[in-house]
């Protein structure tokens, strides 16, 4: 794996590990209808540096609850997301599903 794959994974990684994510993963899988004001104006804080982006986490709700319709498997594995779940999640990324 080169240095910018593997940077890729951990991002992918934190993404799908966030609260906003997994929130969404579980409440589509639940059945739980679309709640477009749960994260409205909540920001995850950037993770590297003070200049960075502050995340926008209805980003990051909205992909898992995609994420959960295009993926049958699990998101965690105990504590730690799911390998396969990160890689399908790569692979949808790549493929234009999830944007």
């Amino acid at each position: 794996m080169s240095n910018g794959s593997s940077t890729r994974q951990t991002k992918i990684v934190s993404v799908m590990s966030s609260a906003p994510f997994v929130a969404g993963f579980n409440e589509a899988r639940k059945g739980i209808p679309f709640d477009p004001q749960r994260y409205e104006g909540v920001y995850l804080p950037a993770s590297k540096g003070r200049n960075a982006p502050r995340v926008c986490a209805a980003w990051r709700y909205e992909r898992g609850r995609r994420f959960a319709i295009i993926y049958p498997g699990t998101l965690k594995t105990g504590h730690n997301v799911n390998p396969e779940a990160v890689e399908a999640y790569a692979n949808e990324i790549n493929a234009r599903a999830i944007r």
